[in-house]
């Protein structure tokens, strides 16, 4: 497993060309604290690129472990920033951590950028976790919960509550309006296919979703259902997700409401989607402090033409000393490199500065995904 309290010790080497940057005048205006509906959807269109495909429907997070580096990153939150993602719901939980000023959650799949325009929808309108919750699944709950309510006892309740196809119906149908007409975003009918088929596999599957839900074969994390992955903890007993306490919902609800997590299109190994963040972070003189990338180096490394374009990109983003990658590998590929016993199936959440891997593969070291995760803790 990974040990979070050696990240510290090691995410404080500033490269030269970062040192650099970091000490070059450039005429900018601060991170807004909100942003405007036209805006948020002109940062969307102009920031994207052409959609593409991933071989698995990926409607929730299977990484169980997610907020083991969550204690760590907590120091992050005293500089001012951004945080870049990619997936689904477990962002949501990487920024109640570090409090970025500003969050791109960036997926090669369109899908993924409408399934954030859903969540934010129930966000919005949602006036606590139960009713944010019921909404998601579209059920109707069989009692009031306060809000002092435990997630056990919400999801107890979830558990037992019927599918409503005809509150599905409803729930669809608001969650449009409140987009086009409220949010005036110009959602064309693809976009409004994509929202109903996400929210059709929360609604078909339940809160006992996993990644079994429209995906024959599962694959990793199959058998971890929703509930459960709201329900897990630091690994040290407690639970830091964004669904563990109503302060935490509201912290959410809140960037959510000002537009301040915005997702968008792009391949990790593409040449537009992390550099227009890049551009965007740099003119208003602000640093991405945390880059969750996921496993997706995964699937970059047997291209090489890919993953030098993916660090390419990295590089071109303004950084200091304390940014950090959070990628996720299976454990037996972290065991390999560590030379501790391997653990079939089960993911390693690891942390990695991202200023010395630039440096290195700057310098020709990195050749393979082992290399990365060598410098990884």
């Amino acid at each position: 497993m990974c040990r979070p309290l050696g990240v510290l010790l090691f995410i404080f080497c500033l490269s030269a060309d970062a040192w650099s940057r970091l000490q070059t005048p450039i005429q900018q205006e601060a991170l807004p604290s909100r942003i405007d509906d036209a805006v948020f959807w002109k940062m969307i269109s102009e920031f994207s690129e052409p959609g593409g495909a991933f071989r698995l429907e990926n409607f929730m997070s299977n990484e169980k472990t997610y907020q083991s580096v969550l204690p760590v990153l907590e120091p992050l939150t005293a500089l001012d920033g951004a945080y870049i993602g990619v997936g689904p719901e477990q962002n949501f939980s990487y920024i109640l951590s570090l409090r970025p000023a500003v969050s791109f959650i960036i997926d090669i799949r369109r899908q993924n950028l409408m399934e954030h325009l859903l969540y934010k929808v129930l966000f919005e309108v949602s006036e606590n976790r139960s009713e944010f919750l019921a909404k998601l699944f579209s059920r109707s709950l069989p009692k009031r919960l306060g809000p002092d309510a435990s997630l056990a006892a919400i999801f107890q309740e979830l558990s037992v509550a019927r599918p409503d196809p005809s509150l599905y119906e409803r729930n669809t149908a608001a969650v449009l309006d409140h987009l086009i007409r409220v949010r005036r975003f110009p959602l064309n009918d693809a976009d409004q296919d994509l929202i109903k088929k996400v929210y059709r596999a929360f609604f078909t599957c339940g809160p006992e979703m996993d990644f079994h839900c429209l995906n024959p074969g599962g694959g990793y994390g199959a058998g971890l259902t929703f509930a459960d992955l709201m329900q897990q903890d630091d690994g040290r007993g407690k639970n830091r997700g964004f669904l563990a306490t109503e302060v935490n919902f509201r912290y959410i609800q809140e960037t959510e409401r000002r537009n301040l997590i915005i997702p968008i299109v792009g391949d990790f190994g593409g040449p537009k989607a992390i550099r227009a963040v890049g551009d965007y972070l740099r003119q208003h003189h602000a640093i991405a402090k945390a880059f969750y990338i996921s496993n997706v180096e995964d699937y970059l490394f047997p291209y090489p033409a890919a993953w030098q374009m993916f660090y390419q990109s990295v590089a071109a983003l303004p950084l200091d000393e304390r940014s950090t990658f959070i990628r996720v590998v299976q454990q037996a590929q972290y065991a390999s490199v560590a030379g501790i016993p391997a653990v079939s199936g089960e993911w390693v959440i690891l942390l990695s500065p991202i200023s010395r891997l630039i440096e290195e593969f700057r310098g020709g070291q990195i050749q393979s995904q082992r290399d990365v995760i060598r410098l990884s803790k």
